[in-house]
């Protein structure tokens, strides 16, 4: 047969070969041997512990380059008869090729013939053998591994020098050895054999590439879908198998040509596999491959030939991956197989190194299309036939001209990384699907949804939506979905800069411009291998600070210049002065050119102590507030900053700040923010964080900490709907998520809000906040309304499901935005392939990844309205007083902060002029905008002036508003009137801000202003929190006022109360007391002492002090309230609230309620408020022995109740020690969050007592209890069930379906995880959850502990949320210490409660 196919191919060379010209490719070729000179050990089996026995044939590499005549653009087609290459060692190569022969890598492929015969590749398949590799193994290893990168390396160079005309012409055959090796029983696979009814890929395509006359045949590629293992792992000689022997005889018997081998998808596919003559039947198969195709060859029409330009794609699918439990791997830690061990041990060490599993894998997908004659799809790993088969059959409904068998699918091509098994075979299991990841250190099985995520992701590449290169400026420009009558151009663009972050124009009107060349870890062009990294972000410096100069004037930057270099992580520039101040943490420096060539010379540190956090998350400035302060993002929690020209130390904690470089001083703000804090043209202050785009602070931190005795709520308003995460519509491909895949579509690097501050992109745009998403490629736009206080945002009508601006470049990075002194939008893009930071990059990725792809690019684009054109930029630095007073009156927000700051840079000595200047322009402007600057200039100057009529009596709320920051409620005598007159005020925004002004007046107008306020807003909460803030000094006549006229508003009168008893404690409640006679109701006087008597409590003053400090009046009428409490309570009908009150004042006396008394009111028939107050006083009066007896008497929620009030209580707990001691008391009566707090106390005593208590008890591990748990993944949860028991044993923390407390993680989120994230959350909480919602532990001046999770805090108060799920609000002024326990919030110990189904019925739940 063979020499039959000889005479065939010769006859048709003779008889059917015609000249041709016009060869539409150019061709090479090369061969190169890479057969083992030293014995190493053979790959594919994980049996072999030997090296290799002899040597049956060569192995080689094998090359083919092609050249489209048209474009001249190279490509190289690599073959290799080995087992795999490892990703990591193909980027390595084509590192190589690139820098030789500028092939980018959309344009070079390496298959690999994946025969089990050759030499281990490493680091491939690092866990495969049962003996592990020895030292002198490995080095051989990696010797071998190096020869063959040098010889592929080798053959590409030799195939491109081989380069001449040639024709290209596709055709295919069949061929039958392959058979599927998946043997099934039931549905379910059982071993390795051969399944006639499975599917199999017997399809053999063939490229013949002759020279420009067709007369000779050059090259041949083909394609077989069969796993090259022929030979059994007892087989221990080099040999390529099947391919290797199909290659030689159509080389030997085509004259030389050189044949590459690629293998399609196999992975389910054997060939035949004999225990004898197995060379034989290598051969045999290798000889049906070669027949086949010299078959094909002799038949005149077998082929068609290709003339098209080769359009060529790369990409990688992010393939999901399912996530082995803990419990699951510390018990394979003890598995007899040598691999399995090794498996979970390295999963194990990179969970604690990389803070979770890996959650996806990046798949390497290549498409080379030669127009629609033909298409070739190069896929990574060891794929099974299901992918073809579809491939094959879907593309060719994306392209009408190409048919099934004309696509060509191989796979082991540029990383064999695992099995890549299709939805199907999840059902069925078995080795392709489980255990052969083990093999590869894949953490487990591909997640549902895989083969879709693939088959989308080669459509996407097929179709030319190449995402992994980037465009140059001119196609970039095309790829922007902008609001109609828009447009957009580029400004500056690489080589002027690259990586662009931030920005901002001096007087001038030249662009300073922050380069973070060295993100995400270091200088890319030094050697960072040899860099000693301590943070993940560790690395040289190479941040650069720009000046940027527009020569011509024509708006376009034409010349860069490098002011200061090797910065670390740089975020912000601002000209200040003669200089400019420029953002990185540890510091903020002053840094400017002292000898005219535009080069820094000196520096300044001026402010020190900010954290190097991830540079994601540092401080970052700067922008400009009216008050003339700077304004700093918080970017993470720093701590204590030291201002160096002052030497003070700020506390600035969780908090944004501001800074006065003048004077040096800095000062703590309402925050925090990521990445940029914004302010709109009336002062109104807004941040964000990564998944929170967008929030107003609505109360400064400073207004709300000057009266420390009300608990003060969160100057944080969110914008959004959700607040947390909302969508995104993208016009981008949305790429396969590294890790947290359920935030696909949804912000997850919002940053840089930005108030667009001029009337030139339409009053659509003017004043709305502008969002950069650059993990979407997109800027978000919001509407705000500011007609209350509480601002509320919304989307453009027209953006409800598209964004303001997007790109369908994945590589545009929109980092900050800016309202540009040409009145149009300026857009930072730092253009990069990755802008995650590998912190959170699965290693797999990073190893595959060019994390720094684009360092030397960046452009900044400008957006405008087409029939609004960019003005030109004015250097103002030229203009005098009059001129600048007169810029106040722009529109446009840069050039008034610019005018504002160049007169106020003027020396004192001209500030009489200024002002006299500013008071003929605001008497002359009606412009809101400008009245405002134009007063806080006039307010900054070194030069008396007394407050504005005009501003407090304008028609504009928002002027009023900022008149009265500007110059508060009062400063002189005739000014009385105006502040009692905006109490009426229609806008609550200006009753609000009188409010606040109102802390800064005289006691007399105070008082004034906020009993009207009280009067007219109390109902109001925003209002009443600035009532509060300011009402310290009168606070006791306010309360006078509303116990007199018979008001009875809780929220008012309480934290009035509290403020009157805060400034002084006895003399407050002795006046309290002697307003009783004033007031009718008994209950409500009761009301009032209870707020009193806890409050005292609180500030350590005990109750019989109170009493022995009074005087005989108020004595006097305590006594009478006492009595008259104890007569209501044995004679009166009281209602629910009455009772509770008076249940809880017998806590401080005795003489009202005996403890018998006190027993009855825990009787599971009373209402809920009843017995927590019957707790509370039990705890109070210290009856715990009494209160315990009556435990197990009461609900589950009644029990859990009891134990937190005791726990809260350091005398409280000992008692119920002693009673745990004593028998009395089982630790079985305790609930799991009792018994998790008793046992985890900061007292040694208690914690030494618990372990007494327990030390009989079996104590499991947690991974002992998750492993004992492991059957509930198996059952079939009942959701209704987990609902029920969700009720009872969840709620108290968590809600779902509208069900339960909303403290603890949000389950809405976590849908979509898998049932072993559950298990372990649920059973070992403290390896599961976030930092975020660990415990804390607060101890107060009083002697009480409270334990719990933080919710909220605010500058004067904290809330926690106990273990039985009740709020506690704790004053900062009482707070003694506060300990993070690094503990989950929720217990451990579950597992005593619920059993495996319960758990599988609470899973089911959750996720329904």
């Amino acid at each position: 047969m063979r020499h039959i196919s000889i005479l065939l191919v010769l006859l048709f060379a003779a008889v059917f070969a015609q000249p041709v010209t016009g060869a539409d490719y150019q061709f090479g070729f090369s061969r190169v041997d890479i057969t083992p000179t030293v014995p190493v050990r053979l790959s594919g089996y994980g049996n072999r512990n030997q090296p290799f026995e002899g040597i049956d044939k060569q192995l080689y590499v094998r090359a083919m380059a092609i050249q489209p005549m048209e474009t001249k653009q190279l490509h190289v087609l690599v073959s290799v008869d080995t087992i795999g290459f490892p990703g990591v060692l193909t980027k390595e190569i084509h590192e190589e090729v690139k820098r030789r022969h500028n092939i980018p890598r959309s344009r070079f492929v390496i298959c690999c013939t994946h025969s089990h015969t050759a030499p281990h590749i490493l680091p491939g398949l690092n866990n495969l053998y049962s003996t592990p590799l020895t030292e002198e193994e490995r080095l051989k290893s990696a010797a071998y591994t190096k020869s063959v990168r040098d010889q592929v390396l080798k053959a590409v160079d030799l195939a491109v020098q081989n380069l001449e005309p040639g024709l290209l012409s596709i055709g295919s055959g069949n061929v039958t050895f392959a058979r599927n090796r998946r043997v099934l029983s039931d549905g379910l696979w059982t071993g390795f054999g051969e399944n006639t009814r499975g599917p199999v890929d017997h399809s053999l395509p063939v490229l013949r590439i002759t020279n420009a006359s067709g007369e000779k045949i050059r090259g041949i590629v083909f394609n077989y879908a069969c796993h090259c293992t022929t030979f059994g792992g007892d087989y221990n000689r080099v040999n390529g198998d099947w391919a290797g022997y199909a290659s030689q005889y159509l080389e030997e018997e085509n004259d030389g040509a050189v044949a590459l081998c690629t293998i399609g998808c196999g992975a389910d596919a054997n060939p035949e596999r004999p225990k004898n003559n197995v060379v034989e039947v290598a051969q045999r198969q290798g000889q049906e491959i070669a027949d086949e195709v010299n078959d094909l060859f002799a038949e005149g029409n077998s082929f068609s030939r290709l003339t098209s330009n080769l359009a060529t794609n790369f990409g990688y699918a992010g393939l999901p991956l399912d996530r082995p439990s803990i419990p699951e791997l510390q018990e394979n830690l003890k598995s007899p197989r040598q691999q399995v061990r090794n498996h979970a041990e390295i999963m194990l060490e990179t969970r604690q190194r990389m803070g979770r599993f890996p959650e996806s894998y990046p798949m390497p997908i290549q498409t080379w299309r030669f127009g629609n004659d033909f298409a070739m799809v190069f896929l990574g790993g060891e794929v099974c036939v299901d992918y073809a088969l579809r491939i094959k059959k879907e593309l060719p409904i994306l392209d009408a001209g190409l048919s099934p068998d004309k696509v060509w699918v191989s796979a082991y091509a540029n990383d064999v990384f695992a099995y890549v098994a299709p939805e199907r075979m999840r059902k069925e299991g078995g080795y392709e699907v489980d255990f052969s990841m083990i093999y590869y250190l894949q953490p487990g099985r591909w997640s549902s949804g895989t083969e879709e995520v693939i088959i989308r992701r080669v459509k996407e590449l097929f179709q030319s939506k190449n995402l992994d290169e980037p465009l140059s400026v001119k196609e970039a420009l095309k790829t922007f979905t902008l609001p109609k009558g828009f447009a957009i151009d580029v400004i500056a663009a690489e080589p002027l800069v690259r990586d662009p972050i931030n920005f901002s124009v001096d007087a001038q009107g030249r662009m300073w411009v922050v380069e973070m060349g060295d993100y995400p870890r270091g200088n890319p062009l030094k050697d960072l291998s040899k860099v000693e990294r301590h943070e993940p972000w560790d690395g040289p410096p190479a941040g650069r600070i720009k000046i940027l100069y527009d020569n011509n004037k024509d708006g376009i930057f034409d010349e860069a210049k490098v002011f200061l270099d090797h910065l670390p992580f740089p975020t912000g520039v601002f000209p200040w002065k003669d200089g400019v101040l420029i953002s990185g943490a540890p510091d903020i420096i002053f840094a400017r050119d002292t000898d005219g060539d535009d080069k820094c010379d000196e520096t300044e540190v001026l402010y020190s102590g900010f954290e190097k956090a991830n540079p994601q998350h540092r401080v970052a400035g700067f922008e400009y507030g009216l008050d003339g302060w700077l304004y700093l993002s918080a970017g993470t929690n720093n701590k204590v900053i030291t201002c160096v020209k002052t030497g003070e130390k700020v506390n600035v904690s969780g908090r944004d700040s501001r800074i006065h470089p003048q004077t040096g001083r800095l000062e703590a703000i309402s925050g925090s923010s990521q990445y940029g804090r914004s302010r709109d043209d009336f002062g109104n202050w807004f941040g964000n964080s990564n998944s929170q785009p967008l929030y107003q602070y609505v109360i400064e931190d400073k207004d709300l900490s000057r009266n420390p005795f009300v608990a003060s709520p969160s100057p944080k308003n969110h914008l959004t709907q959700p607040a947390t995460a909302p969508p995104v519509y993208p016009t981008s491909r949305t790429l396969d998520r590294f890790n947290d895949l359920h935030a696909l579509d949804r912000f997850t690097s919002a940053c840089s809000p930005m108030v667009f501050s001029d009337v030139t992109l339409g009053e659509d745009v003017r004043d709305s906040v502008l969002i950069c998403e650059p993990v979407h490629n997109l800027i978000s736009r919001v509407l705000v309304d500011r007609s209350k206080i509480a601002f509320t945002g919304s989307r453009h009508p027209n953006e409800l499901q598209s964004e303001f601006m997007s790109s369908t470049d994945n590589w545009f990075r929109p980092v900050r935005t800016l309202t540009a002194p040409d009145g149009s939008l300026w857009i930072c893009d730092m253009y990069r392939h990755v802008i995650e930071h590998p912190e959170w990059i699965p290693e797999a990725w990073q190893a595959k990844l060019d994390l720094y792809a684009g360092f030397n690019i960046g452009r900044i684009y400008r957006v405008y309205q087409t029939d609004h054109p960019p003005t030109a930029i004015k250097d103002f630095t030229k203009h005098n007083i009059e001129q600048l007073v007169q810029l106040l009156g722009s529109s446009n927000r840069w050039e008034r902060d610019t005018a504002q700051r160049l007169l106020l840079d003027h020396e004192a000595k001209d500030h009489r002029e200024i002002a006299k200047h500013l008071h003929n322009f605001i008497n002359e402007t009606s412009n809101s905008r400008s009245l405002i600057q134009a007063g806080y200039t006039l307010s900054l100057l070194d030069h008396p002036t007394s407050p504005i009529r005009k501003l407090y009596r304008s028609d504009d709320p928002e002027v009023v508003i900022n008149a009265l920051r500007i110059w508060g409620a009062e400063s002189s005598p005739q000014h009385l009137w105006q502040p009692v007159m905006l109490t009426s005020s229609k806008s609550e925004r200006i009753r609000f801000e009188l409010a606040l002004a109102a802390g800064d007046a005289s006691p007399e107008l105070a008082e004034r202003i906020l009993a009207s306020l009280l009067h007219s807003s109390g109902d109001n909460k925003w209002i009443r929190a600035a009532i509060f803030s300011s009402a310290s000094q009168v606070a006791d006549l306010l309360l006078a006022n509303l116990i007199s006229s018979d008001q009875n508003n809780a929220e008012i009168v309480n934290p009035l109360l509290l403020t009157v008893l805060g400034n002084d404690p006895i003399e407050g409640i002795s006046r309290l007391i002697q307003t009783f006679p004033e007031i009718e109701s008994n209950h409500r006087k009761r009301v009032l002492l209870l707020i009193a008597l806890e409050f005292l409590e609180k500030q350590n003053i005990d109750y019989e002090e109170i009493r022995k400090q009074l005087d005989e009046k108020a004595n006097g009428i305590f006594n009478h309230l006492l009595l008259q409490a104890k007569h209501d309570l044995e004679e009166a009908e009281l209602g629910t609230r009455e009772l509770a009150t008076l249940i809880k004042l017998s806590g401080f006396e005795s003489s009202i309620l005996s403890i018998e008394s006190l027993a009855n009111y825990l009787r599971t028939t009373n209402p809920p408020e009843v017995v927590s107050s019957s707790i509370q006083s039990f705890v109070r009066i210290g009856a715990i022995d009494r209160l315990l007896s009556e435990l197990n008497k009461q609900t589950p929620a009644t029990q859990a109740e009891i134990q937190a009030a005791i726990l809260t209580d350091s005398a409280a707990v000992q008692s119920l020690i002693e009673t745990l001691e004593s028998g009395s008391l089982s630790l079985d009566d305790l609930n799991v969050a009792t018994r998790d707090q008793l046992m985890n106390s900061r007292n040694e005593q208690i914690k030494a007592k618990m372990k007494q208590l327990t030390m009989h008890e079996k104590v499991s591990s947690r991974a002992d209890v998750l492993l004992a748990y492991q059957p509930a993944l198996s059952l079939e949860g009942n959701a209704i069930n987990g609902r029920k028991l969700f009720e009872k044993t969840c709620s108290t923390c968590h809600r779902h379906q509208n069900l339960g407390n909303d403290f603890g993680a949000k389950l809405s989120a976590l849908s979509n995880k898998p049932d072993d994230f559950y298990l372990t959350a649920i059973l070992d909480p403290n390896a599961a959850a976030e930092a975020k919602y660990r415990g804390y532990t607060i101890a107060t001046e009083d002697g009480k502990i409270y334990s719990g999770l933080i919710m909220e805090e605010t500058a004067t108060s904290l809330k926690l949320i106990r273990p039985d799920g009740k709020p506690e609000l704790i004053l900062r002024t009482n707070v003694e210490e506060i300990v993070n326990t690094g503990r989950s919030f929720m217990p451990e110990g579950l597992e005593k409660t619920l059993s495996p189904q319960q758990i599988a019925d609470i899973i089911a739940f959750i996720k329904s």
